[in-house]
């Protein structure tokens, strides 16, 4: 994950398909489904940040500053977690949602 206050954090993929609830207490009362939940850190100001795969490990947090992700294998967005747990929008989802997502830059 590429976040905007953590950096460049890695992990694990722990479980796919998971539906997990908004918490009511920040008024929302809806589920978000089909997430995707990961072990790797995170902090307050890292949502919307990219969730990737980047066998190099080349690609540092610049990408988010300049949108110019070149590696092709993203795999969704970040939105939040509760630790251990880290979690994201799968990129299939997303598409789902707005339509085909051209990442190639």
């Amino acid at each position: 994950m590429g976040g905007g206050k953590s950096g460049e954090k890695c992990g694990v993929i722990l479980q796919v398909n998971k539906d997990i609830p908004y918490d009511p207490k920040y008024g929302y009362g809806n589920m978000l489904y089909s997430q995707v939940v990961a072990n790797y850190r995170f902090q307050d100001g890292d949502s919307g940040g990219p969730v990737y795969y980047d066998p190099n490990h080349y690609i540092r947090n610049l990408c988010i500053a300049t949108y110019g992700v070149t590696c092709k294998d993203i795999y969704g967005i970040h939105w939040g977690g509760a630790y251990p747990y880290s979690y994201y929008s799968p990129i299939g989802g997303i598409e789902n949602d707005l339509g085909y997502l051209d990442v190639d830059r």
